[in-house]
């Protein structure tokens, strides 16, 4: 009897070790899933100028554009420095992907539409969606 519990406990012991390391491959598996999804959302810089709007800054909603290209971005003036401002965009009415960055580019901003950029820091910035 002896010998066979030290069977079962031995393959027991297998198992468990086993389920151990597939679970930690699967636990792995989905960490290096879960950080390239955080890749794939990287802020988009477009490289054509489409329209570049000057800002009312009256407290109303802004129509920039009713068609630019995943490829364009527009450049918007006027902003007034430490003011908030939301930007949004859509594609086939749904919400977009936006970055916003200054005249060199530099990001200021980056995330799903509606985007609140709080104490704009850039009078003129670039669309990029």
């Amino acid at each position: 009897m002896k010998i066979l519990n030290n069977k079962l406990i031995f393959l027991a012991y297998i198992y468990i070790n086993y389920t151990k390391l597939f679970n930690m491959k699967k636990i792995t598996l989905l960490c290096l899933m879960f950080l390239t999804s955080f890749a794939v959302s990287a802020q988009c810089i477009n490289g054509t100028s489409f329209l570049n709007p000057t800002a009312t800054n009256n407290g109303s909603v802004e129509q920039i554009a009713t068609c630019t290209y995943s490829t364009e971005y527009n450049t918007i003036s006027g902003l007034i420095i430490g003011d908030d401002y939301e930007f949004v965009a859509t594609a086939a009415g749904v919400d977009a992907y936006v970055t916003i960055t200054d005249l060199t580019d530099t990001v200021i901003a980056f995330g799903p539409s509606p985007l609140a950029v709080p104490s704009i820091t850039s009078t003129d910035v670039r669309l990029h969606v």
